[in-house]
């Protein structure tokens, strides 16, 4: 049983440098992924900058309009906010874009994800089984060896024991004589 351990020990082992490795290859492989995943942060953030000025310029223009400035720096405020939307729809469309292969690589990066968890739990649940099979085996032995022993001691009576004596520790078949 402990040859079959060391066995199966020497199998996990190679089995987690094989696993290390794959995570190494994984992560390269969703490399992409990774990039998508920051050019989406950095545009979401982009575009609720670019939100949040072109709201400041509305309230400004609202503002502007509320005081009776002048025209000419009323249209000033008006051509600012036009360009702040104009710049705003951009960075929507760029944000859609972006958020749809955002979207693609995640759904295929969560597959890859899985399939490799999927053959990893499948592996270890078969070093489970077979270390389980191991002492289940050990088990019926032990049993067997214990039947064995329980079914000689019940065979073993006083008599046979004496017999066993004798014929261990006997000197001769022959009474020896008596000395004069």
């Amino acid at each position: 049983m402990v040859h079959k351990v060391g066995d199966l020990v020497k199998d996990v082992s190679k089995y987690a440098d094989e696993l290390h490795k794959k995570h190494k290859t994984v992560k390269e492989e969703e490399g992409g992924t990774l990039e998508v995943v920051q050019a989406i942060q950095s545009t979401s953030l982009t575009l609720q900058k670019a939100r949040d000025s072109f709201t400041q310029k509305g309230l400004e223009l609202d503002k502007l309009k509320k005081e009776s400035t002048s025209p000419r720096e009323l249209e000033k405020a008006e051509q600012k906010l036009k360009k702040g939307q104009e710049e705003d729809k951009v960075l929507v469309e760029k944000n859609g874009a972006v958020k749809e292969d955002f979207e693609k690589k995640m759904s295929l990066a969560c597959k890859h994800f899985q399939e490799v968890e999927e053959v990893h739990l499948k592996q270890m649940k078969e070093f489970l089984t077979a270390y389980a099979e191991l002492v289940e085996n050990n088990h019926d032995l032990m049993g067997q060896v214990h039947m064995d022993f329980k079914r000689q001691c019940i065979e073993m009576t006083v008599d046979k024991l004496l017999e066993q004596f004798v014929l261990d520790k006997y000197t001769g078949l022959e009474k020896p004589g008596l000395n004069n």
